[in-house]
């Protein structure tokens, strides 16, 4: 069998799943304002245990009505309403072999004024979350007579969960952004009542709503917890009081535990972007054998089988969660058992689905039909040839979807090989996983049937001699030439392929998230003074730098830009370049950039549409999609692909 201990059941209680991978709880947003399943979640879901999981935790639910977490559209179990629905996909998961949950989350600080008819957050302390966008707001400590009803809450919800044919439910307590978790945490929990001032204290909210719902539940139905191996801030959780954490909730009846590490204010770690060590929980994990006899999981960038199987064959926890890889792939079980790796579709740690960078519903860049499960891609009525110009992620996945329904697809590219600027975009430090994707990407070509021809320009003499019915332009984006460097420079994108040879004295133009990757690409490893070593400026036009960077894997890189000894100038101008200088303009001042051997070019990129005059010239019917059509983001791309390869 591939990957043995994967595909080992386990008993958790009085339950047996088939196999150790489980599908980790991620808000959707694809719920009612009524806070019901819809038929779109429940396809989503279908998708996952069709796919192979063994169990599968919903979303977190809310468990009272004025708990709207980011949105309006969160799923709920605070009413009897919201039964009927849960309980269709319960069925359906459960025909699939699969078992099934549902997070069961208050939001606690998270849940903001403007959702919830103006009322201020509930939290342990008035302390606000620093980061992000709950920042600036203070919630109210919730009385005693308040925590008292909202236990009794969360075990109505849990019984509703019952009622509606699920397995269990899992209890979130970490994080300290929800409101369980602001409890368990020192740094937000400040009382000195019953439910504070020391561990046991702070434990006290979530024993009490494991005891309740136990009692309402009864002995069989399963209660999972959501926990913090440790909080990773100075000051918060250590990993020894995790353990006394673990002991207790273990006391209190919880049949498993489900482990990350840090908070939300260390969101680059709860959702470990890519360059994040593989499995990175997974190795503190293993240290709770010492403390616990129930069985437990971990999550966090278990992102491809060989890393799951590994975590469980030496033992660092009982079963692996994944979250993201589900949705880049619903398949990925299935098609490790079947011993098709090669076909997964994986993650690449663009965070894009964190961020929400497409809206308030999920979403995943490399996999564009997550969320949009009951749109089903149809044979097309009329075959057509079609002519695809890019080998990007647009190019590759349009040529790909065209082709299985049945069209008969030329995919040009001018480079020597498929992948474009996602390709370029695996090459800085940190970056690897998009790579991942570029495979996947060019798979899923060769599996279709699609024509690829590399190294060819495609020009009038070539249309000329070749018919086809449409032709998609997907060409990209090439580096905008500033006119007052008078020629002088290189483009990021050059060096990053290797076409540009790099001096020691090197001045980036450009602090967006191309330039600043560049420079750490570039920049001697550490900040020693090392006299051969690369010495870096960047120069940013504006007052931030990587602003344009809404992944999780931002914080890291200004990090590490700053202990390389980076130096990082904003709000300065460039006026021009020579040989080996650079002027800028900053404050209203001048300033001379001296002994500079490289200057490297990072302002931006702009579309190259530069077939589209032929096309018009020759009649010939085209469409424009991906960079091509505006420069944006891999998600943006991929989405633009996917609507016309499935409309055309």
């Amino acid at each position: 069998m591939n990957y043995p201990n994967m595909f080992k059941p386990i008993t958790i209680g009085s339950m047996t799943v088939k196999n150790r991978l489980f599908m980790s709880p991620m808000t959707t947003n694809l719920c009612n304002t009524e806070n019901c399943l819809t038929e779109e979640a429940i396809a989503y879901y279908e998708a996952r245990a069709k796919g192979g999981a063994g169990l599968i935790t919903l979303e977190g639910a809310m468990v009272t009505e004025k708990s709207h977490y980011r949105g309006l559209t969160n799923l709920g179990l605070y009413d009897d309403r919201q039964i009927p629905m849960l309980n269709k996909l319960a069925d359906i998961i459960h025909g699939y072999d699969c078992r099934v949950l549902v997070q069961l989350l208050h939001g606690g600080p998270a849940c903001l004024p403007k959702d919830n008819g103006g009322m201020l957050p509930w939290a342990a302390s008035p302390i606000a979350i620093r980061t992000g966008w709950l920042s600036g707001i203070v919630p109210q400590e919730m009385p005693v007579d308040v925590i008292r009803r909202t236990v009794s809450e969360f075990a109505e919800a849990a019984q509703r969960a019952k009622k509606a044919g699920l397995d269990g439910v899992e209890i979130h307590a970490c994080h300290r952004h929800g409101l369980i978790g602001t409890f368990l945490s020192a740094l937000s929990n400040k009382r000195v009542d019953a439910y504070g001032g020391n561990v046991d204290g702070r434990l006290r909210f979530l024993k009490e709503v494991i005891l309740k719902t136990r009692e309402l539940c009864g002995p069989d139905f399963l209660i999972f917890v959501r926990l913090s191996l440790e909080e990773l801030e100075y000051g918060g959780q250590s990993l020894l009081e995790g353990m006394y954490i673990a002991q207790q909730v273990e006391k209190a009846g919880a049949d498993f535990i489900h482990f990350s590490r840090g908070t939300t204010e260390t969101f680059w770690i709860t959702t470990p972007p890519s360059g994040s060590a593989k499995a990175l929980h997974s190795e503190t994990a293993k240290k709770m054998r010492d403390a616990l006899h129930i069985p437990y999981g971990v999550v966090g960038r278990i992102s491809e089988p060989w890393i799951a199987e590994m975590v469980l064959e030496q033992g660092r926890a009982d079963a692996v969660y994944l979250g993201r890889e589900l949705l880049a792939d619903p398949e990925f079980v299935n098609k490790a058992k079947e011993g098709r790796t090669e076909d997964i579709r994986f993650c690449i740690g663009c965070t894009d689905c964190i961020g929400r960078v497409k809206g308030p519903v999920t979403h995943c860049a490399i996999n564009p039909s997550c969320s949009r499960e009951t749109v089903r891609l149809k044979e097309a009525e009329t075959k057509k040839k079609i002519l695809v110009v890019g080998g990007g992620p647009a190019g590759m996945h349009a040529a790909a979807l065209l082709a299985q329904r049945g069209h008969s697809v030329v995919l040009a590219e001018k480079e020597r090989n498929l992948g474009g600027n996602m390709q370029t975009a695996g090459i800085p430090n940190g970056k690897e996983d998009f790579l991942l994707g570029v495979k996947s990407l060019i798979r899923s070509v060769k599996l279709s049937g699609v024509q690829v021809e590399c190294n060819i320009m495609i020009n009038e003499e070539y249309l000329n001699t070749h018919s086809f019915d449409e032709v998609i332009l997907a060409s990209g984006s090439v580096p905008i030439k500033p006119s007052f460097l008078n020629g002088f420079g290189v483009s990021a994108i050059d060096v990053l392929k290797g076409r540009a040879v790099t001096g020691r004295n090197i001045v980036v133009i450009g602090g967006g998230s191309v330039g600043c990757e560049t420079a750490d690409f570039l920049i001697h490893p550490r900040n020693d003074f090392n006299v051969s070593g690369k010495k870096v400026t960047v120069l940013e036009y504006t007052d931030n730098f990587a602003a344009d960077d809404r992944s999780y894997q931002r914080t890291r890189l200004m990090e590490r830009l700053i202990s390389k000894g980076c130096r990082m100038i904003s709000g300065a101008e460039v006026t021009g370049a020579s040989e080996n200088t650079v002027r800028y303009r900053k404050d209203g001042r001048e300033y001379l950039l001296e002994g500079v051997d490289t200057v490297v070019v990072a302002v931006g990129l702009e579309s190259d549409c530069s077939l589209k005059d032929v096309l018009e010239k020759k009649q010939i019917p085209y469409h424009v999609i991906g960079d091509a059509k505006s420069v944006r983001r891999i998600t943006d791309a991929m989405m633009d692909a996917q609507l016309l390869g499935e409309s055309l």
